[in-house]
This record gives C-alpha cells, structure tokens and sequence, in this order.
C-alpha cells in the first residue's frame, strides 16, 4: 500500500505558493483518462506524479525568487544612484542594508521582505530617487 504523505505535503506547498492543483484532473491527464484517484495508481504512476509535482514547485518557486530578485536588485540600483557605492564603485551592500532597516517601511533587512511587501519598498526608494532628483 502507498503511503500518500509527499503527495498530499507537495499539493499543500504549492497551493501555498500560488499554484492551483486540481487532483482529480491531474491524475486523469497523466493516465489518459482511465483513473481519477491516487488510490487507483501503480507504484510507478504514483512516483511520476510526485516527481512532476517536485519540478512544478522547483518552477514556481524559481518564477517568485526570480521577481523579487529583479525588485532588490531595482532597489540597489536606485540607492547606488543616490551615493549608495564604495570607493571603487560597487554598491555599498552594507550601508544599503542599513538603510533599508532603518528607513524602510518594514524596518526590517531587504532579504527578508516577501512577495507582497518589495513592491512598497521599490515605490519607497523610487520616490526618494525622484525626490532626489528634482532637487538638482
């Protein structure tokens, strides 16, 4: 007998994560129509489902960091115009960092503001940069 544990864990995670898994149709897809439950799959069926469901959430959750990695890296991008850099020109991750504590709205290290919260942070430092700017 399997035990449905990882399945029902990887649904739970990806639903978590935004994805939407309708079991029952994902089933009939994988095995053309001819089951509709995990109790009616082969050993070997079930663990191709499961390895799919494992590179679906690798997809999702790839998709989210690749969003917020783009939002930080616009964050810095825009401090390093307002004087955020080192001597030899990087960004100055630390004195960002700082920044982004102790003026941010959250209050809190940029790497730990979610999905939902780094578009705030983004719009908080454009404003400053255009702020900044038209006051040259």
């Amino acid at each position: 007998m399997t035990n449905y544990k990882q399945y029902f864990a990887l649904e739970r995670e990806i639903n978590k994560m935004g994805g939407r898994i309708n079991r029952v149709e994902l089933i009939q897809i994988m095995t053309n129509q001819e089951k509709s439950s995990l109790k009616e799959l082969t050993p070997h069926e079930y663990k191709i489902l499961v390895n799919g469901l494992v590179q679906v959430k690798g997809k999702i959750w790839s998709e989210k960091e690749q969003r917020k990695d783009r939002q930080r890296k616009k964050i810095i991008a825009n401090l390093r115009k307002l004087g955020y850099t080192l001597d030899d020109g990087r960004s100055d991750m630390r004195r960002i960092e700082e920044w982004v504590i102790k003026y941010g709205y959250l209050h809190k290290p940029m790497n730990s503001y979610d999905e939902n919260e780094l578009p705030m942070l983004v719009a908080q430092v454009d404003k400053m940069l255009e702020k900044f700017i038209q006051k040259l």
